[in-house]
């Protein structure tokens, strides 16, 4: 599996920096942090955090909190231990009704990490992820161009609950549906991003351009509709966006069959 772009043998792309996003109200899990929520004793954060630092060369995570549950991942943060320098960014707001939006949280992010203007390649994570697996396989297959970490749910019913997307025979990302009634593949974005620094800046573009910020697919729509290469990755293993009691008990279920993520 590979994105067209040849690199010498034993190159691998070097990212220092990650996102995690975290400023959610979790209003259909009856109100809460989502990313706080434990499997197998651990918040889903902190098997996130487990997972980057794996990542050779990764050196710093931005987690993107909201006003509300913001002192919670100060508490989360004081417990962790990681050879990682993780950072709070406290988006400010206050309830559901006025969240910013997953895409302004990434950009107010992006103004905090990057003071002196010039972007660098940065893994974007939605902190209500839980996947089996590391990340090493999406960075092999990482060329710089943006990378999407995708699961085939097999199913065109659970298709229809995500952004769905299309492949081409090089995994270029050929078509994009989010939560369509009819989906034209079962294949789902994982909200697990990697991108270059050139497609931060066009992510600043979009927002300047008052396009919409709550949800990531609408960027990867807009970048398909304007001629940008996109390419996807199916992850190993399986792969929950904790979004429900279900997904969640479903979660936690595989977690101890397997005895670990």
């Amino acid at each position: 599996m590979g994105t067209g772009t040849a690199f010498p043998a034993g190159f691998h792309m070097k990212i220092k920096n990650a996102i995690i996003l975290a400023a959610g109200y979790g209003t259909r899990m009856g109100g809460c942090a989502k990313p706080l929520i434990e499997i197998g004793g651990r918040p889903l954060i902190s098997h996130i955090i487990s997972k980057l630092e794996n990542i050779g060369g990764l050196e710093n995570v931005y987690v993107v909190t909201n006003g509300l549950y913001n002192k919670n991942f100060v508490g989360w943060s004081k417990d962790l231990r990681t050879r990682l320098k993780v950072t709070l960014v406290n988006d400010g707001t206050k309830s559901n009704e006025e969240r910013l939006g997953a895409l302004m949280d990434i950009v107010l992010v992006l103004e905090v990490a990057y003071k002196n203007g010039l972007m660098e390649d940065t893994i974007i994570i939605a902190g209500d992820n839980f996947f089996e697996g590391g990340l090493q396989d999406i960075l092999e297959e990482y060329s710089g161009k943006p990378l999407i970490g995708l699961q085939d749910v097999q199913s065109v019913e659970k298709a229809k609950r995500f952004g769905v997307v299309q492949l081409d025979g090089s995994n270029k990302i050929i078509g994009f549906q989010e939560k369509p009634e009819n989906p034209k593949s079962t294949l789902v974005s994982t909200a697990i991003y990697f991108y270059p620094a050139k497609t931060l800046e066009l992510l600043k573009e979009y927002i300047k351009g008052g396009n919409r910020a709550d949800r990531p697919g609408d960027f990867l729509e807009w970048m398909l509709k304007n001629g940008k290469e996109v390419f996807g990755h199916i992850i190993k293993g399986k792969w929950w966006d904790i979004g429900t009691p279900e997904s969640l008990e479903d979660a936690e279920k595989r977690y101890h069959e397997k005895g670990s993520a």
